[in-house]
């Protein structure tokens, strides 16, 4: 439970500041984003369970502490702009300047790349998807007929 007080606090601070400079629809708005955030973090954290019990105290302590560096910082803050940045030809700290002090113009070159980092998501979730379609160990099939006849596939070696 002491591990929670601090970040509830901070988290309850932030939203009463984006109420108070933003308005009602940004407080809505960080709330919804709040809560996908928390339920979309569930299954990381199931897998990341899963790999923490195999490492040693020294290893999950590293785990632990650069990956959540990485996924916060990384894929949140560093990933975007590097994304806009290739998609519109344009020094990455020039994009990350524009992020933090011109955030209108920052969310038009977003939608720009939009293209490109939806083609990026959907390519990942078809890899994720056909990971465990094509999963020739596989024993539990929920759609019987289609996952059976794909978990053969995963067999195939060339």
């Amino acid at each position: 439970m002491k591990y929670f007080l601090i970040p509830t606090l901070v988290s309850v601070g932030a939203l009463f500041a984006i109420y108070a400079f933003f308005g009602v629809t940004a407080l809505l708005t960080a709330i919804l984003l709040t809560v996908l955030e928390v339920t979309l973090s569930f299954d990381n954290a199931v897998v990341n369970a899963r790999v923490l019990a195999r490492m040693n105290e020294k290893w999950q302590k590293r785990f632990l502490t650069w990956g959540i560096f990485i996924a916060v910082f990384g894929t949140r803050i560093v990933l975007p702009v590097l994304i806009v940045s290739v998609v519109v030809w344009a020094s990455p700290l020039f994009i990350a300047n524009i992020a933090l002090f011109d955030p209108a113009h920052y969310g038009e070159l977003l939608e720009e790349a939009a293209p490109m980092i939806h083609s990026f998501g959907a390519a990942f979730l078809l890899l994720v998807s056909l990971k465990y379609f094509l999963d020739s160990g596989k024993k539990l099939h929920w759609i019987r007929v289609l996952e059976e006849h794909l978990s053969l596939w995963g067999g195939l070696r060339r």
